[in-house]
């Protein structure tokens, strides 16, 4: 990336931390890692609203990602490692392990969920970074602001816009009337900027104590994964900044969001970088 100059983000560096990072958790062999990555981002599509293109290959995604699972906790179970699913196939409690199903599920989610929305992390709060060079210039001066300008980039720019809930029992919020067994979103970036939780909501400051976002969720569903992801972008942002003396972004005047998905990310994230 430093001897190419010019790339994008996503391909050169957002994407590839996580996604080798998790992979390496999971014993993947590096040979693998492009074909996870794309079957994760196929399954991204279905997030929003998908077309009946993008249905077709979420579905061939999720079949090639199911099988490919099987066949590593096959061979696991065969010669157990050191690595994260062979002590997952090892735990056993109350006489009970996991069954090949629940295990199957596990690894498809912690592959998916272990890199995508940390590529977003990144993505997003270097945007947020670039949007904001005061508080770029403040960062760089004052490193020991790394951990909670990571967690202003989360609560600023969340990876998820909102997650989905299905209502156990009738509801009202204000007038509205919410019945049960309906599916509900709740929004993590009306939360995150929430004026009776937050001083000054819509300003991005790397300095903000007491940032109580809800970008890993709250309660029995919080983000298992919360401190890796946290910790890939501590060392992401540092690395970043100290690595390259500027970084500019080159893509158009009004850069381009995805649309009609959960996932929120630039389409594209093209920029120049300078060596220290």
């Amino acid at each position: 990336m430093a001897e190419q100059g010019e790339v994008d983000l996503y391909d050169a560096f957002a994407q590839r931390l996580p996604l080798q990072v998790i992979c390496s958790m999971l014993a993947i062999p590096d040979i693998d890692f492009e074909a996870v990555g794309q079957w994760t981002a196929d399954l991204g599509r279905a997030t929003g609203y998908p077309t009946v293109e993008d249905r077709q290959k979420i579905d061939r995604a999720m079949l090639d990602f199911i099988d490919y699972a099987e066949r590593m906790i096959s061979e696991r179970r065969r010669a157990p490692g050191e690595d994260l699913l062979s002590a997952l196939i090892a735990v056993e409690q109350g006489g009970d392990r996991l069954s090949t199903d629940e295990l199957t599920a596990m690894v498809v989610q912690m592959l998916y969920a272990g890199h995508e929305t940390t590529r977003n992390l990144i993505g997003n709060g270097l945007f947020c970074l670039l949007e904001h060079p005061d508080e770029l210039a403040r960062l760089r001066a004052d490193p020991s602001l790394l951990e909670s300008a990571v967690e202003e980039m989360l609560r600023f720019e969340p990876p998820i816009l909102f997650v989905s809930r299905v209502i156990r029992e009738d509801l009202k919020l204000g007038e509205i009337e919410l019945p049960v067994d309906h599916m509900i979103h709740l929004g993590l970036v009306s939360a995150n900027r929430d004026p009776e939780i937050f001083v000054e909501p819509d300003h991005f400051d790397v300095g903000r104590a007491k940032n109580r976002h809800l970008s890993f969720g709250i309660g029995n569903h919080f983000c298992l994964g919360a401190n890796v992801a946290r910790m890939e972008g501590q060392v992401a942002f540092a690395t970043l900044l100290d690595r390259f003396s500027s970084i500019e972004f080159v893509g158009p005047d009004k850069p381009v969001f995805a649309q009609d998905r959960a996932l929120r990310t630039l389409e594209d994230f093209p920029v120049r970088f300078a060596p220290a």
